[in-house]
């Protein structure tokens, strides 16, 4: 509900609860009117005001929240207030109890852990058989063996206490092994990450992570583990190979590797890792194709329909507020003319977005597609019914818009459309600085293309044309060299 101000400070509850689905809101507001939480208070009323605005699209630009919702509730700015913050603590409760009610170890793990606290040994061996049961079935993610290797050391101390020192010591090794595995999993996954931001030109460093990589020997080391947990040892060995992948970037059997452990073994994980071992099989091979390797456009469209036909592509995996993998997902397919394939798939999944941005993120989709069509006028008019409330939808609106008005030698627009998405980045103060730089280095191009158009010289059109050598592999940059070449044909 950002276009909501008071101060310039959004409560957090609203933040936090606009966030929230239909199915989320209703459940939350049986917790927030249940007495164990509300302290007598009954905040139904301020809720229904609430939704009312959230089903209004979200208010006008401008409106003072609280003036408007005391003035519907009739109750104080500082009461107001003091309700935000009951119904934040309330909401922070929410957000808790439906994560472990997602997470089933978590649960058995903090349940375990108050057990112990209280001493209450028989009801431990009796929940003993429930946890090993789900320790068995349950699917590996990121934290599983975290919580798997409390839940054996729960089981081992409560059997110490009762002097059954063999099982003590069975269940302590098992809360040994999977804490080292859980140590190699997160290791790895840091050193991924490590060279992800070197991708991302981000100067970062993990000194203790470094450390420990520069002197383990864990080829080794894996070798080793391998035949005695080869089950357990899958999840690591994925992230070692996707490190590898991005260390070495040459080699491209780290990336098969890891693709192929991957999709082996799928069926062990849960749908949070999957998520995230797919993005960075996604993020090899856009950095791939950043550098020219084309053939990965293809391995990106598989990555994607494996997404969709898994049943991942959906909630916050859609869009989230500094990327949206929605329009990410239509990129690669552009690139390979598979232009039937991206009107089902916003047809389809355009339903996972969030209603407010909806059908600014339809018409922003097919107006690339009616683009890359050259259908130049269908394109325009998707593009001008685009709200442009965000600013990536304002940045790329206005993109697509330059480029429409020099297919189509509307110089005038061109030079219009432009200086509007300048003064529009002047004055938002928002948008990061990285994603600002790559949107002014086009601006830049661009003017440049216009007036070589213009006046072309070729000697200048061969110097563009040299200039976009180096980034005709990132984004739009493909886009500024052709259009160069055709300028330097023209001159023959």
């Amino acid at each position: 509900m950002t276009e909501f101000t008071h101060q310039n400070k959004i409560p957090k509850f609203l933040v936090i609860y606009a966030d929230f689905n239909e199915f989320d809101r209703k459940k939350f507001q049986k917790l927030a009117l249940s007495t164990y939480f509300n302290n007598k208070r009954n905040h139904k009323s301020l809720i229904i005001e609430i939704n009312k605005l959230i089903k209004k699209n979200q208010g006008s630009a401008g409106l003072k929240i609280t003036d408007y919702l005391s003035e519907k509730t009739g109750l104080s700015k500082r009461a107001l207030w003091n309700r935000f913050s009951e119904l934040t603590r309330i909401a922070e409760y929410f957000l808790i109890i439906n994560e472990i009610e997602s997470d089933e170890i978590t649960y058995k793990k903090l349940l375990l852990d108050s057990l112990r606290k209280r001493k209450l040994s028989s009801i431990i061996e009796l929940q003993k058989v429930k946890a090993l049961t789900l320790a068995g079935n349950s699917k590996i993610d990121l934290n599983s063996y975290y919580n798997l290797h409390a839940i054996f050391e729960n089981i081992s101390n409560n059997y110490s206490e009762m002097n059954k020192f063999d099982e003590s010591v069975k269940f302590y090794t098992l809360h040994s092994e999977y804490s080292v595995l859980q140590f190699l999993m997160l290791l790895f996954k840091q050193a991924l990450e490590l060279e992800l931001q070197k991708i991302n030109n981000i100067v970062t460093d993990f000194p203790l992570a470094k450390e420990v990589l520069n002197n383990l020997n864990y080829i080794e080391l894996l070798n080793n583990i391998r035949p005695l947990y080869p089950k357990l040892i899958v999840p690591v060995e994925i992230y070692y190979c996707l490190y590898l992948s991005f260390k070495e970037n040459q080699n491209e059997k780290h990336y098969h590797q890891a693709k192929k452990i991957f999709l082996k073994n799928k069926e062990l994980f849960a749908q949070a890792f999957k998520n995230d071992i797919y993005q960075a099989l996604r993020d090899y091979c856009i950095d791939k194709t950043n550098k020219g390797e084309g053939k990965f456009y293809k391995e990106i469209f598989d990555l994607n329909n494996r997404i969709m036909d898994e049943g991942l592509f959906k909630g916050h995996y859609v869009v989230n507020s500094r990327t949206n993998n929605f329009r990410n997902f239509i990129f690669a397919a552009l690139r390979l003319e598979e232009y039937e394939w991206i009107r089902k798939f916003i047809d389809i999944y355009s339903k996972e977005l969030p209603p407010d941005m909806r059908e600014d993120e339809i018409n922003l989709s097919t107006g690339i597609l009616s683009l890359y069509e050259k259908k130049y006028e269908q394109a325009l008019g998707y593009l001008g019914k685009v709200r442009r409330k965000r600013y990536l939808q304002y940045l790329d609106t206005s993109v697509y818009k330059l480029i429409i008005f020099y297919e189509t030698d509307d110089i005038e627009e061109s030079y219009k459309e432009s200086a509007r998405l300048k003064n529009y980045m002047l004055q938002h103060s928002d948008i990061p600085a990285y994603l600002k730089g790559s949107y002014k280095r086009f601006i830049k191009k661009f003017e440049l293309l216009l007036k070589l158009k213009g006046e072309p010289e070729r000697t200048d059109i061969e110097m563009f044309i040299d200039e976009m050598e180096k980034i005709k592999n990132i984004g739009l940059g493909r886009w500024l060299y052709d259009k160069g070449a055709e300028l330097l044909r023209g001159k023959k």
